[in-house]
């Protein structure tokens, strides 16, 4: 388990799948699906992380290498997104699709070429540094990120694309000033997992949030993390815990989370935990939380 403090921001699409309905008979959208597409981040040290969507589309093929079949996705947002100002909850609508009942097998994002990102310098509140991202040479016809839904009449499925912008994982640095885009991307429905939200004070002490869970990708990588910072309220908000990976217990969904300061006066704020039972499509609530000196 890791405990530095990672560079980090995630972006999350959120797919609703529902039935659109008719009272007649003839050639009427009944039988179809809607797809709607949004967009939700958790950021972290960033100033902002802009991210230049071009295209969104959608294949019933299960080849990630298949040049053929792709459909576009009607975008209602497109181009340069600062994906910073839709944290805690707040939502962009991307576009939205009908489409009779299918399996969607994968979903192909085309970034492009002005992406950026500005970052906080230590200590909390020092100056800010910009950065411009290329695109890796492997996303250069755009991000295939495989997934299984079936879409169906009368059915309402909920599916989180978590784009997970570690700097270890979706930052690369190619020089000492240079970067990559190349995103990190988990899929969850809505269905299986939990969201905390909370309140969190004093914001003089630049608090946050941190969520521990398992995530076995690799033998020496057993965890992941999500975060949460709280708004000028003290409230925050983390989408997309899942009971399964939860930790100390994923038997039961028994998560710890923890409450950090960013800032360390004299004397120091101190960090708190609690333990949570997740709920699956719920929301679990840690009340107020209190960083005393």
């Amino acid at each position: 388990m890791k405990y530095s403090i990672p560079v980090f921001i995630t972006i999350a699409i959120l797919l609703i799948f529902s039935c659109s309905r008719s009272d007649g008979g003839g050639n009427t959208n009944s039988s179809k699906g809607k797809i709607e597409f949004r967009l939700t981040d958790d950021p972290y040290f960033y100033k902002y992380f802009k991210i230049d969507f071009d295209k969104l589309e959608y294949n019933t093929s299960p080849d990630p290498s298949t040049t053929t079949g792709w459909v576009e996705i009607p975008l209602q947002n497109k181009g340069i997104i600062d994906i910073i100002q839709y944290s805690n909850g707040r939502e962009l609508p991307l576009g939205n699709l009908e489409l009779l009942p299918s399996t969607v097998k994968l979903l192909r994002i085309k970034f492009g070429t002005r992406n950026s990102f500005g970052i906080n310098t230590f200590p909390y509140g020092g100056s800010t540094s910009f950065f411009d991202m290329e695109l890796h040479p492997s996303i250069a016809n755009g991000l295939v990120i495989p997934f299984n839904v079936n879409v169906q009449a009368g059915a309402t499925n909920k599916i989180y694309f978590d784009f997970d912008f570690d700097a270890r994982k979706s930052r690369i640095q190619t020089g000492s000033t240079t970067f990559q885009l190349l995103p990190s991307v988990r899929v969850f429905e809505s269905s299986g997992v939990s969201a905390i939200e909370g309140r969190l004070l004093p914001m003089l002490a630049q608090p946050y949030v941190r969520v521990i869970y398992l995530n076995h990708t690799s033998p020496q990588d057993f965890t992941d993390t999500a975060y949460g910072y709280p708004d000028e309220a003290g409230y925050f908000r983390i989408l997309g815990v899942n009971p399964d990976k939860a930790l100390p217990d994923s038997s039961t969904g028994l998560q710890k989370v923890e409450f950090l300061p960013r800032f360390f006066p004299q004397p120091p704020y101190q960090s708190q935990e609690r333990l949570v039972q997740l709920i699956r499509n719920g929301t679990v609530n840690t009340d107020e939380i209190i960083l005393t000196q």
